[in-house]
């Protein structure tokens, strides 16, 4: 068996001889920078099918201003098109909760991969404990999961924005997707203790907002949990790459590890390319989530 780094370019190829250490040390960087990268994949999809949710419901009420529902039709399409961006959300909100721990014990040594899976069980219970919204959310997706729908009704709603100046008065419009109790408790398959806390009607947008900050939480911390694993991946990776520096004169990204057999037979590849790394660094720097503190949320006033 032999153990190299090469360039993977045909007309300017160049190997080194390795140890099999370092071949293994360059196989767990990897390992531990695709699943870094999956920590932020699965976060980033959480939050774009947020945003779903909030730009729905934003273009509902902007089209409230100039055009009216006309029969049910129209507004049965409405109420399914924001049914379907909630219920897209709560998949995704379920994918992230399966997949957060694994992919962060997957980061860390193989004897800290059951506490970092239980701290992130404690992480998820923490915020499930934290607020209403979260609790709500967490058994509006099993519900949805078996028996019906999110949403019941669509509540649009008026506020008066008062002024000295009259030409400044306004009215701002906005839209209230609402859960109904009365038809959960008729499906009869909502979690009792939830449903024994809930008011009689549910803002599915508050909620969804107040899922998210949890999650964010999560995410955060999660992120803090792998960070010195993740730089000392990308750094083993360089080191690796730069035993070709000077020896090759294209980029040192189309390199690879490579485990040979005593015939020169390929028998294993570590790409050593750090550009899926520079994602994942753009994807935490884009994706800081919903934050704690003062509740905000976007509004057209201008």
């Amino acid at each position: 068996m032999r153990y190299i780094i090469r360039s993977c370019y045909v007309e300017n190829t160049h190997e080194e001889a390795i140890a099999p250490e370092l071949f293994n040390i360059i196989r767990n960087s990897r390992r531990v920078l695709t699943a870094a990268l999956e920590i932020e994949e699965i976060f980033d999809n959480l939050v774009s099918n947020y945003l779903e949710i909030e730009s729905k419901c934003f273009a509902l009420t902007a089209r409230s201003l100039v055009r009216r529902v006309a029969g049910y039709r129209e507004g049965n399409e409405a109420l399914a098109s924001i049914n379907l961006v909630f219920v897209n959300y709560l998949s995704t909100a379920r994918a992230y909760v399966d997949k957060i721990g694994r992919a962060a014990a997957r980061c860390l040594p193989e004897l800290a991969t059951i506490d970092a899976k239980a701290s992130v069980s404690r992480l998820l219970a923490e915020q499930y404990d934290a607020e209403f919204g979260y609790r709500f959310m967490e058994a509006l997706r099993n519900h949805v999961q078996h028996s019906g729908s999110a949403l019941h009704v669509l509540s649009p709603g008026t506020q008066h924005m008062r002024s000295e100046d009259e030409s400044r008065r306004s009215r701002e419009l906005f839209l209230n997707p609402l859960c109904s109790k009365e038809r959960l408790i008729e499906r009869g398959s909502f979690k009792a203790q939830v449903l024994n806390e809930s008011p009689d009607t549910v803002n599915l947008l508050e909620s969804a907002r107040a899922h998210l900050r949890g999650l964010s939480r999560v995410q955060r911390a999660v992120r803090a949990l792998v960070e010195n694993a993740a730089i000392n991946a990308a750094d083993q990776i360089k080191r690796a790459q730069a035993m070709l520096e000077g020896k090759v004169s294209s980029s040192l990204d189309a390199t690879e590890a490579v485990l040979l057999s005593e015939n020169d037979d390929v028998q294993e590849r570590v790409p050593l390319l750090l550009q899926w790394d520079n994602v994942r660094l753009w994807l935490t720097q884009r994706n800081s989530g919903i934050g704690d503190g003062v509740q905000t949320f976007p509004s057209g006033r201008s």
